[in-house]
């Protein structure tokens, strides 16, 4: 597996999904320019208040990272961009620094939206919420089960900080659930005022955004122990064996580009084997690359290129 490009995508996941899908290699079908482009982004759901955050952060760490522009260009290149800001008289320096800018700042308009809040209501609790779950705790745990990013549960946060803020007390914030959000649970009916039942939802946002970042691996690691129990080292060489069994026991499209990045970031995080070995080790892997003659970094890559693959095959379905 040839690391330099993959880990590209991987380091920044949010603009590899964004390029690839904006300003892929057939992005001027149906758009005048560049502007139309993302004027189209911009208005669609996808552009909540924690994806531009994220795309935000990773465009200033390109640009810190990369440089000059004959760096830049060839890392959007990389990240599936074909769009060539040299092309309408633009520096890639400069149109990724006022794209920057720009994320930001629709990012804040995001915020006031509660875009992010709408989309997690939609998804979690629309109007047949409860032939999912048995009741709201349910759903929310469900929804923490799924591992969501720290950025979004942040972003979650912040919304529903604001929600409170803004609706008071207990009888607005519900009527607004229902009007505003189109949210399909009362709490009232639950006997929870409303007002405590998003303050409770708000505080374990928080408490698990903080959980996962003081996990950068967890995804990985919960892979590496279900995966690589002490009792079946056998076939731990079956790179593809072991993939395809994961993504048969139900394995997700988030999942498998999580667990792929956290690969990568171990690989580029330790610079000899055994730093990898060590790193598997301490994060619940009781197989040895380096005891059945593989380097470390070597088994790794390979692992990392089969789940990449998985999920290439996941998005194509």
């Amino acid at each position: 597996m040839e690391l330099t490009h993959r880990c590209i995508r991987l380091t920044f996941p949010g603009l590899t999904r964004f390029f690839s899908t904006y300003f892929h290699q057939d992005w001027k079908t149906g758009a005048n320019n560049a502007a139309d482009v993302l004027a189209r982004f911009f208005a669609e759901s996808y552009a909540t208040s924690a994806n531009l955050q994220r795309c935000a952060t990773e465009i200033r760490q390109l640009i810190d990272e990369y440089g000059d522009d004959a760096g830049i260009e060839a890392a959007l290149a990389a990240l599936g961009c074909h769009y060539h800001p040299s092309a309408d008289g633009r520096s890639a320096r400069a149109w990724l620094a006022d794209l920057h800018d720009r994320m930001l700042r629709e990012a804040e308009a995001a915020e006031r939206q509660y875009r992010d809040l709408s989309n997690f209501i939609a998804v979690r609790f629309h109007q047949d919420w409860d032939l999912d779950a048995a009741d709201a705790d349910e759903v929310v745990a469900q929804f923490f089960a799924d591992r969501p990013d720290p950025l979004y549960l942040r972003a979650l946060a912040a919304q529903i900080r604001r929600f409170i803020n803004e609706y008071g007390d207990d009888a607005r914030i519900e009527a607004a659930l229902e009007e505003t959000l189109w949210c399909s649970y009362e709490p009232s009916a639950d006997g929870r005022p409303a007002r405590a039942w998003l303050e409770d939802l708000h505080d374990r946002m928080l408490r698990e955004a903080e959980a996962a970042e003081r996990q950068p691996y967890r995804d990985l690691a919960a892979f590496l122990a279900a995966s690589f129990p002490p009792d079946r080292n056998a076939d731990a060489d079956d790179a593809e064996g072991i993939v395809a069994r994961f993504v048969a026991g139900g394995a997700t499209l988030r999942q498998l580009l999580a667990i792929a990045t956290q690969m990568c970031q171990l690989i580029a995080a330790h610079s000899n084997d055994a730093g990898i070995e060590a790193a598997l080790d301490a994060l619940g892997c009781s197989y040895r690359p380096s005891a059945a003659g593989r380097p470390a970094r070597a088994w790794l890559a390979d692992l990392c290129d089969r789940m990449l693959r998985a999920a290439e095959a996941i998005q194509h379905r």
